[in-house]
């Protein structure tokens, strides 16, 4: 589904429909067979399918005209844009428009509503992750060029592991390596953000948590980056111990020793870092691409969902 509108107009264009709807006098909105299952009724019949297609997921086309206007808030310019918490997000076609149903049907009155989805059958979620953002202010590690590590404010993800490596390719080994441009830079925002979105501390902390490691760059010196901690909740704050060791090989932008062993680093410094949290949601992330496609899909970093669903019923 190519939803290229904003949940203001999509809540407009709804409330048109309804309306328009409303103003029928007491006919069914379809031909009067309708009654073999009610005798009379003044009450119109109206029947929302609910798109759940995995384009849901992304952000709508929303330019920067549009967000000074106040149409939209996400900037998506070619729209089908990844969003931070997929269909969860508020900037997501789903999360839009199931706002935008809900705003307009809470002021209705007096119609008969059904409600269906494409054809999706055993539907299933196998587990959710967690959107956890750096507090400002808390204590950050010095890079060697001065730099502060994490950035204040930045988004991570928690939860059930993916692995880094994704498959061939530099975009598919991004942050996974130290060697061949393989380090995230921290002045490319899809690079770091692909390692800000690797799960960390697994399925259930609160028993035990799994230390999670990448790789960055920052000024020409690659980096080893871990996070573990304590066994804690996914409460609206968690406790993370970030630990950032410099890689000692030659040359330092890429290592030819591949900065894989401890004696092949020196530890920069580690400290307990808290994070708030933005919200939990279920992952659906369908590719590795740095960019949205106009008319394609949009881009992503692991090609990993965490949902699924069949169409195996036809109805006969």
């Amino acid at each position: 589904m190519k939803i290229r509108t904003s949940k203001l107009r999509f809540s407009l264009a709804l409330a048109g429909t309804l309306a328009a709807t409303l103003t029928v006098t007491g006919m069914p909105l379809s031909a009067d067979d309708r009654d073999i299952l009610r005798e009379s009724t003044t009450k119109p019949y109206l029947f929302v399918i609910l798109d759940t297609s995995g384009s849901m997921n992304w952000a709508p086309r929303c330019t920067a005209a549009d967000v000074a206007d106040g149409d939209c808030t996400y900037l998506c310019p070619t729209g089908d844009c990844a969003v931070p918490r997929d269909g969860d997000d508020p900037a997501s076609k789903f999360r839009q428009s199931k706002e935008a149903l809900y705003e307009v049907l809470k002021e209705v009155d007096d119609i008969d509503l059904g409600f269906a989805t494409y054809n999706s059958d055993d539907l299933g979620v196998t587990n959710k992750h967690w959107l956890y953002k750096v507090i400002t202010g808390e204590p950050q590690i010095t890079l060697e060029s001065g730099a502060g590590y994490p950035l204040h404010g930045t988004d991570e993800v928690f939860g059930p592991a993916i692995a880094c490596d994704r498959g061939d390719g530099d975009d598919n080994e991004m942050g996974c390596f130290a060697t061949s441009d393989r380090a995230a830079d921290t002045t490319d925002i899809w690079e770091m953000t692909k390692v800000r979105r690797l799960p960390k501390f697994g399925v259930n902390p609160s028993a035990a948590t799994t230390p999670v490691s990448f790789y960055i760059r920052n000024a020409n010196q690659v980096y080893y980056v871990t996070y573990s901690g304590a066994t804690q909740a996914y409460d609206s704050e968690i406790l993370v111990h970030v630990r950032v060791d410099r890689c000692t090989g030659t040359p330092t932008n890429d290592p030819s020793n591949g900065c894989n062993a401890a004696s092949e680093r020196t530890l920069q410094g580690q400290l307990d870092i808290r994070y708030s949290l933005v919200g939990d949601f279920i992952m659906w992330d369908f590719n590795v691409r740095r960019t949205p496609v106009v008319g394609s899909s949009g881009n992503g970093y692991f090609n990993a969902t965490f949902s699924t669903s069949g169409n195996t019923c036809t109805g006969l």
